[in-house]
């Protein structure tokens, strides 16, 4: 049905392999974010558990960061987390539809239209009622971006553009 996106984020990596099968890894980053008073915008785990990232606006990230590293200080110097990395100057783009709920290879055709455009994704997420992806990019593809993914499900005439002049 559409296509949205959000600009200026932020995008934090908790990497380690020490965080496979502990119990409230994720509960005390979410903890952490919360004291901080950073809103989450998007999260991504990685099944093997080796991993979690979260999207937060920009405005927010180092209060983000800085929080994380106090709350999680002890798996730090214990290396079941190995490091925090932070990537700015992101967006979130989502394509929502009522239509995708159990649609094959709407998935597909969203990354393989991405893969041929060139633009790289940084991180995915799907909401449990199949209504949304979203997905994380460097900001400075933005209307790349929206034009690939508008052209790839609503069709593009040559000469329209989507996004910003």
């Amino acid at each position: 049905t559409g296509i949205a996106s959000i600009e200026r984020v932020a995008l934090i990596n908790v990497e380690g392999g020490g965080m496979l099968g502990i119990p409230g890894v994720a509960s005390r980053i979410f903890s952490a974010l919360a004291k901080a008073q950073v809103n989450i915008v998007m999260i991504s785990q990685a099944s093997s558990e080796h991993s979690i990232c979260i999207v937060c606006r920009e405005e927010q990230a180092k209060k983000a960061l800085a929080g994380l590293k106090t709350e999680l200080t002890r798996e730090l110097h214990a290396k079941q987390i190995e490091n925090f990395e932070l990537i700015m100057n992101l967006e979130i783009v989502a394509i929502i539809g009522e239509n995708m709920r159990g649609t094959p290879g709407i998935s597909g055709k969203l990354f393989s239209a991405l893969g041929d455009g060139g633009i790289n994704v940084l991180a995915i997420a799907q909401g449990s009622s199949e209504r949304n992806i979203s997905f994380v990019i460097d900001g400075k593809d933005r209307e790349k971006a929206l034009n690939t993914v508008h052209r790839a499900f609503f069709g593009l005439k040559s000469g329209k553009r989507v996004g910003k002049k």
